[in-house]
């Protein structure tokens, strides 16, 4: 059985192991057996359901069927408890946050003592009875044992590596083979028992990392790899099917090999990796070790020029590339050398305002999508003929 409390509406929701929905529970109120403010959840060993109310500054329990059971005061000066957790021999952990303390009761919620030296933690669990602390506002985990003696801190002095530096920290787990995973408000990383960073996995930054994504736009998925345009980082990022890492292709710039603002990626049959460059207004077109391979187009609205180029698709010969503030669609063999292109800037059958997406089906029928204006989708035929409006902006 699988708890999980939803703040947004105040409700207890349990499923059974496969994630299906079984039933909810818990009522917002200040009545008995009601709470103010729902915080975490707890199942103990005796199949106790603990919440945390935490403007109500108590525990509410309930038993495995949701039903009311007791609402417990809690000893201890309690500011805001959050989180909870109970070791091995019965005891209960609560962590109060806006207290920035740890407070430890016996199975009957007997008070015992509270930790300090903390500030702010978010969240608390306890692994191979260990307390494994999210010491939110100290911008660190903390690793403490039952008695309240710190044995291992994360921080920006004793994690080794590039994502040592954390901000506003969430959570810490210690594994048993002696890894840690910490959590802040961007990411996650992956440390050894030595504190040394082994892998990370972030929204946000500018690292050569393959994991570090600043607004990426697009993603192509090639022989079990799946090729990132990481925007903001000037990048396209490789990765497994799993997230790894694999490469990393490209640097700021407007150099042979280097990108600014990639809005697009996607790779040919033959495994040459093609980009589109927002801010250059080419394409960069890269091997398949990543290495450069050539470039095609430039600044302007002449044959081959581009104006902000958009998206790609290629097919096993062309590459069409939505040459958005152009208005038009140009087609290119897959040397970079120009083809044709069609579209006129309007609103009228075949006319484009700001295209972006594009596809080419089997039967070589191509659908492109405006951005801007009516936001509308258009088919045209095998030989760039209109054929119809799709669907637009309601």
């Amino acid at each position: 059985m699988i708890c999980k409390t939803f703040p947004q509406t105040q409700l207890v929701k349990v499923y059974d192991d496969n994630w299906s929905f079984l039933f909810e529970f818990g009522t917002q109120g200040t009545g008995v057996g009601e709470y103010e403010t729902l915080g975490m959840i707890k199942v103990t060993s005796s199949n106790k359901v603990y919440v945390s109310d935490q403007d109500g500054l108590n525990l509410i329990e309930y038993d495995l069927s949701g039903n009311f059971v007791a609402e417990h005061a809690l000893e201890g000066t309690m500011a805001k408890p959050r989180d909870i957790g109970e070791d091995s021999s019965g005891n209960i952990y609560i962590a109060d946050y806006n207290g920035s303390t740890i407070h430890k009761y016996d199975s009957s919620l007997t008070y015992i003592t509270k930790f300090t030296g903390l500030n702010r933690p978010y969240s608390m669990s306890l692994e191979n009875d260990l307390l494994n602390i999210g010491d939110r506002s100290n911008n660190r985990g903390i690793i403490m044992d039952t008695s309240g003696t710190v044995v291992t801190t994360l921080n920006s002095s004793t994690i080794t590596g590039e994502a040592k530096s954390f901000s506003r920290v969430s959570s810490v787990h210690s594994l048993a083979n002696g890894n840690f995973f910490i959590f802040d408000i961007d990411r996650m990383a992956v440390l050894d028992s030595g504190l040394n960073v082994l892998s990370e996995y972030q929204r946000y930054g500018d690292s050569i990392n393959p994991l570090k994504l600043n607004a990426p736009e697009d993603l192509f998925v090639y022989d079990d790899k799946v090729f990132i345009a990481d925007y903001n980082n000037d990048k396209i990022k490789v990765t497994d099917l799993y997230g790894k890492g694999i490469m990393s292709i490209g640097s700021s710039g407007s150099g042979n090999g280097d990108l600014d603002n990639p809005t697009d990626v996607v790779v040919a049959a033959d495994g040459k990796i093609y980009v589109s460059e927002w801010l250059n207004h080419r394409i960069s077109v890269f091997n398949s070790d990543g290495t450069w391979a050539f470039n095609f187009g430039s600044n302007g609205s002449g044959n081959g020029e581009f104006n902000y180029p958009c998206r790609l698709h290629i097919t096993e010969s062309k590459v069409f590339v939505s040459d958005s503030s152009n208005d038009r669609v140009q087609v290119f063999n897959l040397d970079g050398t120009y083809d044709t292109q069609f579209g006129t800037s309007g609103t009228g059958d075949g006319q484009f305002e700001d295209p972006c997406g594009i596809t080419v089906d089997g039967e070589g029928n191509v659908f492109v999508m405006d951005k801007s204006g009516d936001a509308r989708l258009q088919m045209f035929d095998s030989s760039y003929n209109f054929v119809r409006e799709i669907a637009r902006d309601a």
